[in-house]
């Protein structure tokens, strides 16, 4: 597996430093859901054809704690020419400063997580990263709660690192949703004051961070103090749950090829 990956990563060096007189901008949706999540009744098909309709390029489907039989719906998506790759938000507990007390107590927050398609064994690539060999951790219960424990099974660091190594890429969701109630959100949310969140985004090596505005996105771009001068792509998605929210909330990518390894060196 380690030989594997350095391969893997060698090669994309090596694309990120040819040319890119190729390259194209693309539309594109890191962040959708379907019947797979226990909030959303949307049907995949569905989902693809608005994609579709609005001119997305390239989307992936993120449900909750769970990776959708990827296969056919790969297949519907290429014969109306997008490209789908596979993922899912999962729910982490992780260590967060609480606004008031400026104390560090428990906190839960989403987590998105891209696989490369191409690479074997998908599933069991994801059910092992995030149960660690323990399937009973993926339960339809256990789905509407936490499946990654950052506070005591694994450090933060540690699960990123593995996460990569599995082929993926991570990507905190939705950041500033509710900067009142950063204890109590999907997100870090407090995150130009939150030395923790900071100190990851180094750490960690996040391959970029989800917003749900442009101007959170700003206070990444290596200027500015209150973020300690950190410089880290953001994106923002739709996190659709029903079809007629798709397009909400887009990002646009220069990408020499619309896939996996195009979407990985873009960001």
């Amino acid at each position: 597996m380690a030989e594997k990956n350095r391969v893997h990563d060698f090669v994309a060096m090596l694309m990120k430093k040819c040319a890119k007189a190729g390259s194209e901008w693309n539309k594109v949706d890191c962040h959708f859901h379907t019947s797979g999540s226990h909030d959303s009744t949307a049907n995949i098909n569905d989902m693809i054809e608005k994609l579709v309709h609005n001119g997305y390029s390239l989307a992936v489907v993120t449900d909750h704690n769970h990776l959708l039989k990827y296969d056919s719906a790969r297949k519907v998506a290429n014969s109306m020419g997008l490209v789908l790759l596979p993922g899912a938000e999962i729910y982490a507990k992780v260590p967060a400063i609480q606004n008031d007390t400026r104390k560090i107590t428990e906190s839960y927050f989403h987590l998105l997580l891209i696989f490369d398609p191409d690479v074997p064994k998908l599933i069991s690539r994801f059910e092992n990263l995030i149960t660690g060999n323990k399937p009973q951790l993926l339960t339809e219960r256990n789905r509407k709660s936490f499946v990654v424990d950052l506070l005591s099974s694994i450090t933060f660091k540690n699960f990123a690192k593995r996460v990569h190594d599995s082929h993926g890429l991570i990507i905190p969701a939705h950041l500033h949703t509710d900067p009142r109630h950063p204890e109590k959100s999907r997100s870090i949310d407090d995150i130009f004051t939150d030395k923790l969140f900071l100190d990851w985004v180094v750490s960690c090596n996040f391959d970029a961070l989800e917003v749900v505005d442009t101007k959170t996105a700003n206070y990444f771009d290596g200027n500015h103090s209150e973020t300690g001068n950190l410089k880290i792509s953001c994106i923002r998605s739709s996190d659709a749950h029903k079809t007629e929210e798709i397009g909400r909330r887009t990002t646009w990518l220069k990408m020499e090829s619309i896939s996996y390894a195009g979407i990985r060196l873009a960001l």
